[in-house]
């Protein structure tokens, strides 16, 4: 069939082309992952070091039939994305415990530092104009825009 304005809001789509004619799908790939050590130093003092990464690389694609209401794409749309996360924290903390100052004062504490690095990138790119029904690819749409890649990094210290 073909797609026709079913009502008023060119936004809200013919249910029959939402299931059966436009796709949606995405993958995602994701590695999480942490390690902590602890030495005993003196019998008053610890040192602990732990660090831990998250990464995932996420890969997006939606399309839309020709025939469409929806504005600008109501010649067949493609939309791809990639993105790639990574944020990975790493600590480093001192631990000192009963020290004697006097007869009847005794010192406990902590101190530490940490790290925590972030950086995200993405890619993205759309067609518009789908040259042939069926065909799913970028390189089936006459007009293609590739979007220029974005990265985003992040460097906390704190002590």
């Amino acid at each position: 069939g073909s797609m026709y304005q079913w009502n008023n809001n060119v936004y809200s789509l013919n249910p029959y082309f939402v299931v059966n004619e436009n796709h949606n799908s995405s993958t995602k790939n994701r590695f999480m992952g942490n390690v902590t050590g602890t030495y005993q130093l003196k019998k008053w003092m610890g040192l602990t070091f732990r660090t831990g990464l998250d990464t995932y690389v996420f890969g997006a694609k939606d399309f839309m039939a020709a025939g469409s209401t929806w504005p600008g794409r109501d010649n067949g749309y493609l939309g791809l994305d990639n993105i790639t996360v990574s944020e990975m924290n790493t600590d480093i903390i001192a631990t000192f415990s009963d020290i004697k100052l006097a007869t009847d004062l005794t010192f406990s504490g902590i101190l530490g530092t940490s790290r925590r690095d972030f950086r995200r990138q993405q890619n993205s790119r759309f067609g518009t104009n789908i040259i042939e029904k069926g065909t799913e690819y970028i390189s089936n749409f006459s007009n293609q825009t590739e979007n220029a890649p974005l990265e985003t990094r992040t460097r906390t210290n704190s002590v």
